[in-house]
C-alpha cells in the first residue's frame, strides 16, 4: 500500500489513551492479567506509536490510570483520507 498523502510528518494525528493499572500486587507478587492474557504488555504493544513518556495518574473513580501519549502516523489508517483532505 503506497503512502500518496501529502501531509507532513508533524501533522500526525496525537491523542492520549488512557488505561486502567490492570497490574494487581500482593506483598512481594505482582501479576497483570491482561499481560498473562496477551503474552505481552501493553507499553510494548503500544511502543511504536508513543512519543512521550508514560504517565501514572490517580483516578477518584477507583484503580490509577495509565497515560500514554500517541501519536498515529499519516497514511496509517482509514484516518488519512481525512487528514490528506485537511492538508
Amino acid at each position: 500500500m503506497s503512502n500518496n498523502c501529502p501531509t507532513p510528518k508533524h501533522n500526525a494525528i496525537r491523542f492520549h489513551l488512557i488505561l486502567p493499572v490492570t497490574r494487581i500486587g500482593i506483598g512481594l507478587f505482582s501479576f497483570d492479567p491482561v499481560e498473562q492474557f496477551l503474552g505481552v504488555s501493553i507499553p510494548d504493544i503500544l511502543e511504536p506509536l508513543r512519543f512521550g513518556q508514560v504517565e501514572r495518574r490517580p483516578s477518584q473513580a477507583g484503580p490509577g490510570v495509565d497515560c500514554y501519549p500517541l501519536a498515529l502516523p499519516v497514511g496509517e489508517g482509514p484516518l488519512c483520507q481525512r487528514s490528506c483532505r485537511l492538508a
